[in-house]
């Protein structure tokens, strides 16, 4: 995970969004493990095109996800309907798809053992392997099998949620690339791991 302790920009054409600490150590090789050319191509081309405005949108986005209060009112706003609506069967898909998405990408980290994008590529550090993204497996575990378990949904209301969860997930994966955290095959790679996941999940608990 990366750690974000400030954001520091340093100007409008080669704005950086610096985060002072991460949590392990970092791989000794710059690109440990198969990275692609079309991953290094993608990375050179977003570092080529970042833009003060977007490194600052990327900074207050990065900062709230980091913030515990936001976290909590969303659990307990996600709690309160679970109980009131008694969607149990619902809960517990989308908690075990993100449990075992999240424990899949850090087995695939461990084994795979690619590194991220070096520092010059990148607007921020952060420790740990890279694929897949673990913020993308997760978010689409939980975008499925939200999606998949939703099934007494109207097909007018379904597709408003399809494309709600879509864009979402896609503004989480870009903004990731766009940070330099992840190359876009761990992007891509989690969606799939996540979105595959989550739909079990959904249709398990759907038994």
């Amino acid at each position: 995970m990366v750690t974000y302790d400030h954001f520091r920009c340093t100007g409008p054409a080669s704005a950086r969004i610096v985060a002072a600490r991460f949590d392990g150590p970092r791989p000794a090789h710059p690109y440990a493990g198969p990275v692609t050319a079309v991953d290094v191509s993608v990375m050179r081309w977003v570092a080529q095109h970042r833009f003060a405005a977007a490194n600052g949108f990327a900074r207050n986005v990065m900062e709230l996800s980091n913030d515990r209060l936001a976290w909590g009112l969303a659990a307990f706003a996600c709690g309160a309907y679970i109980v009131v609506a008694r969607r149990y069967r619902l809960a517990v898909a989308v908690v075990g798809g993100v449990v075992v998405a999240f424990a899949a990408s850090v087995i695939l980290k461990d084994v795979l053992q690619i590194s991220r994008p070096k520092p010059s590529l990148a607007l921020v550090y952060a420790d740990g392997w890279s694929f897949p993204s673990t913020d993308a497996t997760i978010t689409a575990a939980a975008a499925s099998s939200v999606f998949f378990g939703l099934t007494w949904l109207s097909a007018q209301v379904r597709r408003r949620l399809a494309w709600t969860l879509g864009v979402l997930l896609v503004v989480v994966g870009a903004l990731l690339m766009y940070v330099g955290a992840h190359w876009l095959t761990d992007v891509v790679a989690g969606w799939i791991l996540g979105g595959a996941i989550g739909v079990g999940a959904a249709r398990l608990t759907q038994r």
